[in-house]
């Protein structure tokens, strides 16, 4: 049994009663787990005409130049991932193609009711060039190709590698566990959004991120201990089991190691040469064409500025990496 000690007290993984129970946890989590400028649309209502499915809710990404549209899929581990849950996702994606208009609507109906989700959302579509809140979500619905996101208590890794290799579009499974302290209280353990697709980067919580254009990003920033640094990065001209978004791999050119504490610099870079799967999992190993570069000028974590240290892989602009001198340079 996993346990967890926060200030002195104990706490012990628990399962949920039920649906309800994580359904409620991802609403008060929802800015924690898909970050401040992502919206989480709890809705359910029938979609589709022939293929027929009430989801969960849905993401609306307002995070990047180009909004993107997600499903929402809640889960208990109880419900196979493949028999059950697979074959929920794969009608979502059916009724949405076939009335994406009947989704809109809903949304709409939804935000014009939330007068704090319809601020977020018309303010973004002002200062991105739509004409009003119906053309920003018309715009990201019709624009979006069907993606999804399956929140689950917990998931089997082999199970899950199986079901987003067969999948044809893209899909996000994000683990979201409870524990319970004996007197009844609970925490939360969850898989960050930003952590599986490669955009975390700001520190202060209460800033408002810049909107990023990830049509730009063509490197991808690894964080890298001092051994493994030197014998894989270096040693074998390669970096293996990361998190590497498939919906990325294709427009990611070059690869920099951020070394860790008590280096806190991004201190050398290689291009890309392929990505293959790693071994059998949800990972990934990369290649490099020659042996990495020594920046001239290593970028620097500044400790107290806008930009947290390189927990996760990240993506960012080769053009901006070059030049810059501290972490805030690049991502700020």
């Amino acid at each position: 049994m996993s346990n967890i000690k926060v200030n002195g007290k104990n706490y012990q993984l628990s399962e949920y009663q039920d649906e309800k129970e994580i359904e409620s946890a991802l609403i008060d989590l929802s800015e924690d787990i898909f970050g401040k400028s992502r919206i989480y649309i709890n809705v359910k209502k029938l979609i589709g005409k022939e293929n027929k499915g009430i989801p969960d809710g849905y993401l609306l990404d307002l995070s990047s130049k180009k909004p993107e549209f997600y499903f929402v899929e809640v889960e208990l581990k109880q419900h196979h991932l493949i028999k059950h849950i697979a074959v929920q996702i794969l009608n979502f994606k059916l009724a949405f193609d076939e009335d994406k208009e009947k989704v809109k609507k809903i949304l709409i109906q939804v935000i014009e009711k939330d007068q704090r989700i319809k601020d977020k959302c018309t303010n973004y579509a002002s200062n991105n060039g739509y004409e009003n809140l119906h053309n920003l979500i018309d715009k990201a619905v019709h624009g979006s190709e069907f993606q999804a996101i399956i929140v689950i208590d917990e998931s089997d890794p082999s199970v899950e590698k199986n079901l987003l290799d067969n999948f044809k579009f893209p899909t996000f499974i994000l683990n979201l566990r409870k524990y319970e302290s004996p007197d009844d209280n609970k925490i939360y353990q969850f898989d960050s959004f930003d952590e599986e697709t490669g955009t975390d980067s700001y520190t202060d919580a209460n800033d408002d991120q810049e909107i990023i254009d990830k049509s730009k990003f063509d490197t991808i920033v690894v964080p890298a201990r001092k051994e493994g640094f030197e014998r894989v990065f270096i040693g074998e001209n390669r970096w293996w089991e990361i998190k590497f978004s498939k919906k990325m791999q294709p427009q990611i050119k070059y690869i920099a190691a951020y070394q860790t504490r008590p280096i806190s610099q991004i201190t050398h870079i290689a291009e890309i040469d392929n990505v293959k799967p790693w071994e059998d999992t949800l990972k990934y190993v990369v290649n490099f064409k020659a042996p990495a570069q020594k920046l001239s000028q290593p970028i620097k974590y500044v400790h107290g500025g806008k930009t947290k240290p390189v927990y996760c892989p990240r993506f960012a602009e080769h053009s901006k990496l070059i030049n810059a001198k501290t972490l805030d340079d690049l991502w700020s």
